[in-house]
């Protein structure tokens, strides 16, 4: 049987999963609401794809327009740039129109399934007893990391996933960054970047929002990281430290996903996770501590 109403998604029409109620999704699977998720979340990203292209199109067009070439001195492209940036936001020039129209119906489609991908999230039971009481994350990330991850059960350890969503090490050195560009190690390391850039997303709303668990591991990992090396740009210190702490979201949902889905809490589990009253996440101790980079 075919669980899934594809013409539904981002229709604005009830699902499948629309029309059931909590213990016919039981039934069915929680294959058939990862799958509606994964239809609507790639949907919203074609859309959002094509309302992008539509904008750099025009920007591109406006910069050459201004005279700008790669040969210029740098100074002079920059000014350019902004120039062009100031033509962008003229609501009364005939190409800034054009391209407002033309804009228009994706983001319709891209709102339409984002709000979709929201509605199927808070159905899975890793929101209500997970997701739902950290502040800072959103039934959208919540989507978007099983959209690209697929059902969490499938990963055997957290590492796995970690590398899944781009989060993983090699050799020392972070996914994405081999020390040799070959082929090979590039196969390696199975580095998606528009994937780690949602997930990116998603630690940059917990810096932002979040002033329980992660907020405080992202403010010890920077601190750690500048007394390590005092030299460090502070940049560098913080793009380390919201990879610290989105390795640690990542690897705490993984932990309750497998507590709630699967029989005893799934095998490879370590350490038990529970949610706090003040909103964040809180791991259990565990015999053997895992150690993210």
């Amino acid at each position: 049987m075919n669980y899934i109403d594809t013409g539904a998604i981002g229709s604005g029409l009830p699902t499948y999963a629309d029309r059931l109620g909590p213990s016919e999704i039981a039934l069915a699977g929680r294959a058939t609401l990862i799958a509606d998720i994964q239809l609507a979340h790639r949907e919203r990203m074609f859309a959002m794809n094509q309302r992008k292209r539509i904008d750099q199109a025009l920007d591109a067009y406006f910069r050459l327009q201004l005279g700008y070439h790669t040969g210029l001195p740098k100074a002079q492209r920059e000014k350019i740039i902004k120039a062009a940036g100031v033509m962008m936001k003229d609501e009364t020039h005939r190409h800034v129109i054009a391209a407002a129209v033309s804009r228009a119906p994706w983001e319709d489609i891209e709102h339409a399934n984002l709000a979709t991908v929201k509605k199927l999230a808070l159905r899975l039971p890793a929101w209500e007893l997970f997701g739902k009481p950290i502040l800072g994350f959103g039934e959208a990330s919540l989507g978007t990391i099983i959209a690209e991850a697929g059902d969490l059960s499938n990963y055997a350890t957290h590492s796995k996933l970690w590398k899944r969503l781009g989060l993983a090490v090699f050799d020392g050195r972070r996914q994405g960054a081999p020390i040799v560009t070959t082929e090979e190690e590039w196969a390696r390391h199975g580095y998606n970047p528009k994937r780690r850039s949602l997930i990116w997303n998603i630690g940059d709303a917990l810096i932002k929002w979040n002033k329980g668990r992660y907020r405080k591991a992202y403010d010890r990992r920077k601190a750690y990281e500048i007394k390590r090396d005092p030299e460090m740009r502070p940049i560098v210190a913080h793009r380390r430290a919201q990879r610290y702490m989105e390795k640690l979201l990542i690897r705490d949902l993984w932990r309750a996903w497998r507590r709630i889905e699967l029989p005893g809490g799934g095998r490879h589990v370590s350490a038990a996770v529970s949610v706090g009253p003040a909103g964040c996440a809180a791991t259990g101790r565990s015999r053997k501590k895992a150690r993210i980079r």
